[in-house]
């Protein structure tokens, strides 16, 4: 790991996002009217403008180096340790410094497990809303072998959600359980704010 550092759940809650919404309030103009903001968003996610395939400066960012297994092979990656998104990059060889996004989606949107037969190997399962585009190098949820990997989700959340996985290899047990603590600890938080955003929007729609 390098050394510095970039920044009862509800899962239908906690994984939306919607663009910020303003119109007029009671009749009144745009300029007077208070902006109508969607509790489900989170600033942070886009904040830093990644996206899928395109390259920034990786600078000294707290990152851990794993594996990626796709149905390709294995691919060398970056675990980039941030507040607010997985975000797997891969180092550009021809800009020494700068890395290219491979697979990005919101923290809380991913469900950590360490495996039961490798400790340096961690699950994710990533639940997105419907028609969210597939993170670059997941794979479609399989219901048929979701157990044996140690995750279960119900027959409405199938329904109502897009189901990725993904498995992270990690050189040695430590490298894993940081990654693994990291991505629940930052999981549990975003959607602990998102409860708490969405508590005090309704409080306040019904003042």
């Amino acid at each position: 790991v390098s050394s510095t550092s970039g920044a009862g759940e509800t899962d239908d809650a906690a994984t939306g996002d919607a663009p910020v919404a303003t119109g007029d309030l009671d009749g009144g103009s745009a300029a007077d009217a208070a902006p109508e903001v969607n509790p489900l968003l989170v600033p942070e996610e886009v904040a830093d403008g990644f996206k899928e395939h395109g390259a920034f400066e990786l600078g000294r960012q707290d990152r851990i180096v794993c594996a990626v297994a796709t149905q390709e092979g294995r691919h060398t990656r970056y675990l980039v340790l941030h507040p607010s998104l997985l975000l797997l990059v891969q180092p550009d060889l021809v800009s020494p410094g700068r890395a290219i996004v491979r697979t990005l989606a919101p923290v809380r949107a991913v469900e950590a497990c360490a495996d039961r037969s490798d400790p340096r190997t961690l699950r994710l399962l990533v639940r997105l809303p419907k028609g969210t585009p597939v993170p670059s190098e997941a794979a479609a949820f399989d219901a048929a072998t979701a157990s044996d990997k140690g995750f279960w989700v119900s027959e409405e959340c199938r329904g109502s959600c897009s189901l990725f996985v993904l498995t992270l290899n990690f050189e040695d047990t430590k490298r894993c359980n940081c990654a693994d603590m990291h991505l629940r600890k930052r999981r549990q938080e975003v959607r602990a704010q998102v409860r708490r955003r969405i508590e005090a929007f309704v409080d306040e729609l019904c003042a």
